[in-house]
């Protein structure tokens, strides 16, 4: 099975979409935003990643600067933080199988996909 983590308002996210779309390959999207990932999901993705939280986290975002830039967080915060504010977390994500990645890059998914 293959998901596209995706946000609407993304621009990797649309291209990520439109390459999926134009391969004619088979696969669902999640908008994140609207349905997104609880903790027990974010801790499976971060193993399908094979990445810390802390390198999905978009630390440029207004609410990781107002709200969380200031202190040291355990793993499992930033998970709970991640699962409250979907907002945060790298986009898209293309999930097949076991593995994932960040498919901000063609070339990304093209190695993904094999």
């Amino acid at each position: 099975m293959i998901t596209l983590l995706y946000n609407g308002t993304c621009s990797k996210s649309n291209c990520a979409l439109e390459f999926l779309e134009e391969k004619k390959i088979t696969f669902q999207v999640r908008n994140y935003l609207e349905n997104p990932l609880n903790e027990q999901e974010i801790e499976l993705l971060l193993a399908q990643l094979q990445l810390s939280v802390h390198q999905i986290i978009r630390k440029n975002e207004p609410v990781w600067t107002e709200k969380f830039s200031c202190s040291n967080y355990s793993e499992q915060d930033l998970i709970a933080i991640l699962a409250n504010y979907p907002i945060l977390m790298q986009r898209p994500i293309l999930i097949i199988n076991n593995s994932a990645i960040i498919a901000r890059e063609i070339v990304a998914i093209e190695a993904l996909l094999g």
